[in-house]
């Protein structure tokens, strides 16, 4: 089905054979990065070869805690889809392997965000069934 300009509904993420091992992970509840084995370094989920020594990434589980490392709010939705998710924060989450990943930060007062403050992944599921990643504060 084509869509049309005026569709409204969100965009959803599109599983590939690439991404099928992040996909089945994030749907049961898992986030999974790359690592290298050889170089013993954690890149992010799109990375396909080490940007050290070349080789081919692993998947790998993350311990899905972070920290804030910056943000923006998002006021104006670039997608006719997000007009009813705005205000809402989008930031980058350096997870606790040193790795840098992009996530939605959702039900957090922009006022509270801190660089620094620890989050935890939590799952969300979008309209085409797939899960993603979203950082929600540590309790």
């Amino acid at each position: 089905m084509v869509k049309s300009e005026r569709d409204l509904s969100i965009p959803s993420p599109i599983r590939d054979e690439n991404s099928k091992i992040y996909f089945d992970a994030a749907s049961e509840g898992r986030l999974m990065i790359k690592h290298c084995t050889t170089c013993n370094v954690y890149a992010a989920p799109v990375e396909r070869y080490c940007g050290k020594c070349l080789t081919e990434l692993q998947w790998e589980k993350a311990s899905g805690k972070g920290k804030v490392f910056n943000w923006t709010i998002i006021h104006q939705a670039a997608h006719p889809g997000f007009m009813n998710e705005t205000p809402y924060v989008i930031g980058t989450i350096e997870l606790e392997e040193n790795v840098r990943i992009f996530a939605k930060i959702p039900d957090v007062n922009p006022e509270e965000l801190h660089i620094g403050m620890e989050v935890n992944a939590e799952f969300k599921r979008w309209p085409n069934g797939e899960y993603l990643p979203v950082f929600v504060r540590s309790k």
